[in-house]
């Protein structure tokens, strides 16, 4: 998977196929279903500190792509959901920000 972003909307949403494709390519990644589809992914931590960590990481990686999560963390964990509010779910762009996010554990 090419790790670059790529211009929001250039391809759209991308379909079932695309996903199920995309998603065997990630480790541990689900897909939500609902309104807009989601990718979720949840990271388990030793400390509150090391989820910390994390967070901020996987913040500087989605302000320098220009693409944000929603992510969540607690005491030993995060949640890290992404998905394109302007085209009303999943793209190639966030599986290829789900890739960095698991890049940004190291």
């Amino acid at each position: 998977m090419t790790l670059q972003n790529e211009p929001l909307g250039g391809a759209g949403k991308a379909n079932a196929a695309e996903i199920a494709t995309l998603l065997a390519e990630l480790n541990g990644w689900e897909v939500l279903s609902g309104d807009m589809a989601q990718l979720q992914k949840r990271y388990s931590f030793g400390t509150f500190a090391e989820a910390l960590a994390f967070v901020n990481n996987v913040a500087a990686i989605a302000e320098e792509q220009g693409h944000h999560p929603e992510i969540t963390f607690t005491w030993g964990a995060a949640t890290v959901r992404w998905w394109s509010h302007s085209l009303g779910g999943i793209t190639r762009n966030d599986f290829i920000m789900a890739a960095k996010t698991d890049g940004a554990l190291s």
